[in-house]
């Protein structure tokens, strides 16, 4: 039986409180056997349950929507080039590669959270925009929700998933348009299998939560945090700024390794 496991993007407008927030479920992928722990396998016993099903065939090809605009379809580029150079240091090959399309029609009306559906397999998936806020909350996402990954899968077999990216509309925009790039940037790392650096709410021996990281702490600069400030303030600011993340850094390549270093 295949089931869904649906990160997604919340944003809150406020301090460095305020956030993206983003939502998932992780799987130790250790106490069953999947992943060894030791050897190039680096990642603290406090975030072995931040892994969801490894992909098995790469690179993977990413479907954009045509509909993207330039600026969005440059920052999807620029986000397959941050996991590429990451997937040749580790893996010695790319993990994406990026092609622009139509969607199919089928592809815009499917229920990506049915698992029985078809709506891509384990070697690719499409990238969706939507804008249109009656289909956007039909999936059970809100206006404070710009995007989502949904992957299927039986056990820890990787079956096929989807990205859905709802930036909004240039009169009622979701995010800012400069924080696109580390929204896309963050779905492709769900995208390979990894859920979040440290979980909402109260964590676990096997996954740490995020309440009380310093900001210079390695869970919360990764780009896999679940959280991304809508804006940030500081005694040196006037004004607050969108908060930027494009780049993976320590802890994502950290747990990038676990998943594909060569055992």
């Amino acid at each position: 039986m295949l089931l869904a496991r649906i990160p997604f993007i919340l944003i809150i407008i406020g301090t460095l409180s305020g956030a993206l927030s983003l939502s998932g479920c992780g799987t130790n992928l250790f106490s069953e056997g999947e992943l060894e722990f030791g050897g190039t396998c680096k990642v603290a016993k406090d975030q072995m349950a931040s892994f969801m099903a490894p992909v098995k065939k790469f690179p993977l090809r990413a479907i954009q929507d045509q509909t993207f605009n330039t600026e969005e379809r440059r920052a999807i580029s620029d986000a397959v080039a941050q996991w590429n150079a990451l997937g040749r240091e580790i893996s010695g090959h790319n993990y994406f590669e990026i092609r622009t399309g139509g969607i199919p029609e089928a592809i815009r009306r499917v229920d990506p959270k049915d698992c029985g559906q078809s709506f891509s397999d384990d070697s690719s998936f499409y990238i969706v925009k939507i804008t249109q806020m009656e289909r956007w909350t039909s999936l059970g996402f809100s206006n404070v929700i710009p995007g989502a990954t949904i992957r299927c899968a039986g056990g820890y077999d990787f079956s096929h998933q989807i990205v859905l990216m709802n930036p909004g509309t240039a009169e009622k925009p979701l995010i800012d348009s400069s924080q696109f790039g580390s929204v896309i940037v963050h779905e492709f790392g769900h995208s390979l299998g990894l859920d979040h650096s440290c979980i909402d709410g109260q964590g676990k021996p096997d996954y740490r939560s995020c309440k009380g990281l310093p900001v210079e702490h390695s869970y919360r600069s990764a780009i896999m945090f679940p959280r991304l400030a809508r804006l940030l303030y500081s005694s040196s600011l006037s004004s607050g700024l969108p908060e930027i993340k494009e780049t993976p850094l320590e802890n994502d390549f950290t747990r990038t390794q676990c998943l594909y270093s060569p055992k």
